[in-house]
């Protein structure tokens, strides 16, 4: 009668044991399917991120390549203005050195060129 409360014993133990067992087991499928999850969502994120930079790149590009009209009124060599307007188009992202060549063009007096 012993060994059978003790075989029984152990019975319950190994079916408690295997429960457990199974039980830790799920627990840590979950627990990789959240991680996974959260690997996606960081993923998609990143991915959004990376659209938006390239967005803001192409934006900023394309604001550095607008043109604008400058109108210059051209002075004569003593310094008063002539009456005389030119427009000059330049970019946006054109350096004020550029802008005063392009200048410089048309009115030698009103930028001194100086490298």
């Amino acid at each position: 009668d012993e060994l059978q409360m003790y075989g029984t014993f152990l019975d319950q133990s190994l079916q408690k044991r295997e429960q457990l067992l199974e039980e830790a087991y799920k627990l840590k499928q979950q627990s990789v399917k959240n991680k996974e999850m959260q690997l996606s969502f960081l993923q998609e994120d990143l991915e959004k991120k990376e659209k938006q930079i390239e967005l803001e790149k192409l934006l900023e590009q394309q604001k550095k390549n607008q043109l604008v009209k400058l109108f210059i009124e051209l002075t004569g060599p003593d310094g008063r203005k002539i009456g005389k307007v030119v427009p000059v188009i330049v970019k946006a992202c054109d350096t004020i050195f550029k802008v005063k060549q392009l200048i410089h063009q048309y009115d030698k007096e009103l930028f001194k060129l100086e490298l």
